[in-house]
């Protein structure tokens, strides 16, 4: 299964993969730049998912990461309710339960009469049906996609719904 991963600058809004916009690793290996008005959704080298504002990279052994926000769900306890002043719109999620399982959400959204979106609350209240204890946000609205077994299974917003828009990253 794989889901899009951070947020990129795409300035004609093309979905053309854009640069990306934070720190991002994959294998250890870094590319992108430290933005410190960014969360981090990253797994260490022993596969446990971190979310929040982490400025030290290098302190968690990070194998694989992006920055994006906000942190959902931390250690078993919600950090964002409601909206929380970021709408009703597509979203995308990555999590963790305590028994190291990954799990990915999407909400498609921007399709009236099939998915309006959702919150960034009802993303909590979701992945905790699932008993997630750290969860994050990946970018979401028309780069919202949830893909397995090579296919796509989302309906995703974006001008090219059949293509979907090209992601400078992922989460695989």
């Amino acid at each position: 299964a794989g889901i899009n991963g951070s947020g990129f600058y795409d300035p004609n809004e093309n979905g053309d993969g854009g640069d990306v916009v934070g720190l991002c690793y994959s294998q250890g290996e870094a590319w992108g730049y430290y933005t410190p008005y960014y969360g981090s959704v990253v797994l260490t080298t022993d596969n446990k998912l971190v979310v929040g504002n982490i400025s030290d990279w290098e302190k968690y052994n990070i194998r694989d990461g992006i920055q994006f926000g906000p942190a959902l769900i931390a250690d078993g306890e919600p950090q964002v309710s409601g909206t929380a002043g970021y709408g009703i719109h597509p979203r995308t999620a990555i999590g963790q339960r305590e028994d190291g399982v990954i799990v990915f959400l999407i909400i498609d959204g921007r399709l009236p009469g099939y998915s309006i979106g959702c919150s960034v609350g009802d993303l909590v209240d979701i992945l905790l049906e699932y008993d997630v204890v750290n969860a994050g946000c990946c970018d979401g609205g028309a780069s919202s996609v949830l893909a397995y077994q090579g296919e796509i299974i989302t309906k995703n917003s974006s001008l090219h719904p059949d293509l979907g828009r090209m992601l400078p990253n992922a989460f695989l």
